[in-house]
């Protein structure tokens, strides 16, 4: 086995290894004509590459701007386009001045969104949120496409829509039906550490997931191919959605569980879960299901027909990835739950295990029994791991409340 940092350095490893190999061998075709037809073929596979990119500006002429980069300038064929001369290649652009401007507050936007929550408004924050996210992409569309400000204008739109977020979160505090006051306050290191505590899980989960998305590529880089980093990332799409729907439900009962455990009503804040739970599980199905239905009509969005061999593949993989919808949802609700009624070792063991402590120990034992082919069966089996970890925590959870019950 040879591995990429042995072979012959590539001038855009982005396009990863098949794409280079493609443009090395249109370099020994002697025929123009059929160097012509395969110079548009790799055109095509590079563009369904990055199918979210197709109505950006200039997108084919990048892509030949590529392929030469990628043949040394060698490739003797008609371009469609100017391509990039060599000697631009190395020119340097002005560098963007960094805003030295101090930001106090930058922490209230996702801190305030949690307040207005506890607060009894969630409709409120919800709407808010929802306007900040539609705000961003309007305001982006009109710096960048409109006004031409490129990554300048991407970043000041964002920035100016969460600055109007954080507006719109304050006017909820300064009107008069919020329960809650800005007012001054002592620092207490007690208090400080209880929160830290608390919300370290939640952390854990939010860093975790680019290490999770770092050990599939490198994984599939090491026992496959490039080409399969396609189908983990229309894998990703779905199961983000999955996992925000089921981190939404944990959200959704914290502040009334957190409200019941403060009055010391077990029975109340149980309830609340056992509804949780059993949505959860509902949702969970209904997700496994739906996800595998829509799996072939989802890769072809991002799939084209000629590459039939990679879409039989994905949708594979699709299907094998599915079985972890099954089982993601009790954990996290479980997790939420633990961080509701301040059991923050518990919360925090759930968050590393299906953040990527599991994660790295499926991925090891299961590329080295069955290669390739067990990457994706790592998500379920951490998933499965982390959820005996769960019940077990659970269970001691009961057993120290049945402790606790007067006699």
């Amino acid at each position: 086995m040879q591995y990429n940092t042995q072979q012959k350095r590539m001038p855009l490893p982005e396009y990863g290894r098949s794409i280079q190999n493609m443009v090395d061998y249109a370099l020994t075709i002697q025929d123009r004509a059929e160097r012509q037809r395969c110079a548009n073929t790799i055109i095509n596979i590079m563009g369904n590459m990055f199918p979210h990119l197709r109505d950006v500006p200039d997108f084919k002429h990048k892509l030949w701007d590529h392929l030469a980069i990628m043949s040394g300038f060698e490739l003797d064929i008609d371009y469609p386009y100017e391509i990039i001369r060599k000697d631009n290649l190395v020119t340097r652009p002005d560098p963007i001045p960094y805003s030295t401007a101090r930001m106090r507050y930058r922490h209230y936007g996702r801190t305030l969104e949690i307040l207005i929550k506890t607060d009894g408004y969630p409709m409120t924050a919800t709407i808010i949120v929802t306007a900040g996210a539609v705000l961003n992409c309007i305001l982006d569309y009109l710096f960048v496409m409109v006004f031409h400000k490129g990554v300048w204008g991407a970043a000041f739109a964002t920035g100016l829509s969460q600055l109007i977020v954080v507006l719109l979160y304050l006017t909820h505090f300064c009107s008069k039906k919020t329960h809650m006051k800005l007012r001054r306050f002592s620092p207490s290191l007690s208090l400080a550490w209880r929160t830290v505590k608390i919300g370290l899980s939640s952390g854990i989960t939010e860093f975790s997931a680019g290490i999770v998305i770092f050990l599939f590529n490198h994984a599939i880089l090491a026992y496959l191919n490039e080409e399969y980093i396609v189908s983990y990332t229309i894998v990703t799409y779905v199961s983000t959605i999955i996992v925000m729907s089921m981190a939404g439900i944990a959200q959704g009962i914290q502040p009334l569980v957190s409200y019941y455990y403060g009055r010391r009503l077990p029975e109340k804040y149980h309830l609340l879960l056992k509804y949780a739970l059993c949505f959860g599980v509902v949702f969970s199905i209904a997700s496994f299901v739906i996800s595998r239905l829509i799996a072939s009509p989802l890769v072809s969005l991002f799939i084209s027909p000629e590459l039939s061999e990679l879409r039989r593949e994905s949708v594979r993989v699709f299907y094998t990835f599915s079985y972890s919808f099954l089982l993601c949802g009790v954990n996290i609700i479980i997790g939420g739950f633990f961080t509701a009624i301040e059991y923050p070792k518990s919360a925090m063991a759930i968050s590393l295990g299906r953040g990527f402590l599991f994660v790295a120990l499926s991925l090891k034992l299961l590329t080295s029994f069955f290669g390739g082919n067990g990457i994706w069966w790592a998500s379920a089996v951490a998933e499965g791991l982390c959820l005996l970890l769960t019940l077990m925590l659970f269970l001691h959870y009961k057993r120290r409340c049945l402790l606790q019950m007067p006699t």
